[in-house]
């Protein structure tokens, strides 16, 4: 009996929505999207794009194995599904993605795909489908092209075109039956074509009407949303974006954290900031103070002070920051000793114009260096450093001495 609802199956059919069973149909269904992926592709984009080269030939090479693993494949259409046997391998979810319409719409009833099908088969049957679904070739016939493409691991069977198979309303008897089938055609002697004719052509007696402009749903519904198209591009450039995204996260971990705050910090000063604001922040520089001084990085030492004393605080607020380096456990000023000691006397540079912007302030902490540091040139340029630093206040040296 005939299910007057094909969207509702009747007992003991596969509804669309079911997964298939069978290892065969899963693997067909699988190869199906596939199959609607690259054709998806292949209309965004040139023959030549490395993009579309590569899903042709992922395409085939999954086809030969799936082949290779179930044997023959035979597929059936009706006007939204594709079907083994009774199980329905692959469901249009949009007049878009209908892959059963061409097939069904020239009259094709079945497509069968034998093992040890060539590469060259797969691409003359994607360039077959791309020219039938394009708006600049509503004349091609399938059957027509399928059979000048010379596939020797596919064949079909078809029927008269004469019936109305666009609308899928009707019954399977509507659509042709047994009788009205012809197979594959075979290849006459010399190599020359039977192209079909009478009640079993491709083309069928309307062709004439066909000629005026395909009735294709897919057509009709005008501009239809480039939902679907924007989706596949993300799915092409997801690969490249996702390298692009740890080259750049890879990049970011790399940046030291005191540097990274500061160039956070001098954004947020530069964006006019209230009084307020910068009361609030500057509590935070200390912060990236110690990071900076204890990971020897003077440059961005330098750069956190000039913030901090540029907050228009009405106290100079680096003297909080040096009372902590003074004190005895300080880590940051063990740090920042330890580093001296091996720097280079470029970066022992940047460390003296660090101290010299610290100011007389900074003696005794600039004095704990000297003690402690193993190395007798930085000690002596230190020394020096801090003659000039307390040239008007030697005194600050007495408890040293």
């Amino acid at each position: 009996m005939t299910n007057p609802n094909p969207r509702q199956p009747t007992t003991g059919e596969t509804a669309p929505e079911e997964a298939p069973s069978s290892p065969q149909a899963r693997a067909a269904s699988a190869w199906l999207q596939q199959l609607s992926r690259t054709l998806k592709t292949c209309r965004l984009y040139d023959v030549g794009n490395p993009t579309v080269i590569g899903f042709r030939r992922e395409l085939a090479a999954a086809l030969d194995e799936l082949l290779g693993q179930h044997g023959a494949l035979q597929v059936g259409f009706d006007s939204q599904r594709i079907l083994l046997g009774e199980t329905p391998v692959y469901v249009a979810r949009s007049r878009e993605d209908n892959l059963a319409l061409p097939f069904l719409r020239d009259g094709i009833r079945k497509l069968s795909l034998q093992p040890g099908i060539a590469a060259r088969e797969v691409e003359a049957l994607i360039d077959a489908l791309l020219k039938v679904m394009s708006h600049a070739n509503e004349d091609s016939d399938l059957v027509t092209l399928l059979w000048e493409a010379e596939l020797e691991h596919v064949s079909i069977e078809y029927v008269s075109t004469e019936a109305d198979v666009e609308g899928g309303g009707g019954t399977e008897q509507d659509l042709g039956s047994s009788a009205n089938v012809a197979p594959w055609p075979k290849r006459e002697a010399g190599g020359a074509i039977p192209l079909p004719s009478g009640e079993v052509s491709a083309r069928g007696a309307n062709a004439e009407a066909r000629d005026l402009g395909r009735s294709d749903d897919r057509f009709t519904a005008g501009m239809a949303p480039a939902l679907e198209t924007t989706v596949l591009d993300l799915q092409i450039a997801a690969d490249a974006e996702l390298d692009r995204l740890r080259r750049e996260c890879d990049q970011h971990a790399t940046v030291p954290a005191a540097r990274a705050a500061l160039d956070m910090m001098g954004i947020c000063m530069g964006t006019g900031a209230t009084d307020a604001d910068r009361a609030d922040l500057v509590r935070f520089l200390p912060r990236v103070l110690h990071e900076a001084v204890a990971g020897g990085a003077w440059t961005e030492a330098r750069e956190g002070l000039a913030l901090m004393r540029g907050c228009g605080l009405p106290e100079d607020p680096a003297i909080a920051f040096i009372r902590e380096l003074e004190q005895t456990q300080s880590v940051t000023s063990e740090h920042a000793w330890t580093h001296l000691d091996h720097q280079a006397a470029e970066q022992n540079e940047g460390f003296f114009a660090f101290a010299r912007e610290l100011g007389p302030e900074a003696a005794d902490w600039l004095m704990q260096g000297v003690a402690r540091s193993q190395r007798q040139g930085f000690r002596r340029a230190l020394a020096r450093e801090l003659s000039v630093l307390l040239a008007g206040n030697p005194e600050r040296l007495a408890p040293w001495l």
